[in-house]
């Protein structure tokens, strides 16, 4: 008899903090979201509004990750993330599709920012393995915006230049930011639908 049990993987759902970019490199990410045209309301799929903006449900300003700096940034991560798949989730991986650049994403205390509970894959994101965020800012210049799992920290998370690695059906959230302000570049990488 054929044994037809899916191999068990104890990290299925685990959460990876990676150091990967120096300060200098972060500052130079929200510097040229500057140079290139700034920031605008962050969009929620399905949200039912005509601009998929839903301050609810999500509050904080986007802006595409920058020419000047994509072509970089993306070999980077993309590298770490292959790596940190190898090791911990082995997924079937394809990498970035060019309809889901990475955009930075700007959360500011004097409007409370903040991201509410929810998964990253699904019907219309079927693809979405692996999500990531990658910290641009030092997490002591700032108050709130914790990444959450369910109701755990990823260790490190904070640390300029970190990025977290974790399965696109993880649910998490962004807590607002009470004081200062946080950057940090969000994306997800691809492979074969779920089936």
């Amino acid at each position: 008899m054929v044994d037809l049990a899916p191999p068990a993987n104890p990290a299925f759902l685990a959460v990876r903090v990676i150091p990967l970019l120096s300060p200098e490199e972060c500052d130079r990410i929200v510097d040229a979201v500057v140079e290139n045209g700034g920031w605008r309301p962050a969009s929620v799929t399905g949200s039912g509004y005509d601009d998929g903006v839903d301050p609810d449900t999500r509050s904080t300003l986007s802006a595409p990750l920058p020419p000047s700096v994509a072509g970089p940034t993306l070999q980077t991560i993309g590298r770490a993330v292959a790596e940190a798949n190898a090791e911990t989730w082995r997924y079937d991986l394809t990498g970035f599709v060019p309809f889901e650049i990475p955009t930075v994403l700007r959360y500011e205390a004097a409007v409370a920012d903040h991201f509410r509970s929810h998964i990253d894959a699904g019907p219309s994101h079927s693809t979405r393995k692996l999500s990531f965020s990658l910290q641009l800012t030092d997490g002591a210049t700032y108050q709130g915006g914790d990444l959450l799992f369910g109701d755990r920290l990823a260790e490190g998370y904070r640390n300029q230049g970190s990025l977290v690695v974790f399965p696109s059906v993880s649910l998490h959230e962004v807590t607002p930011v009470f004081r200062g302000i946080r950057h940090t570049v969000v994306g997800w990488i691809h492979g074969p639908t779920l089936r």
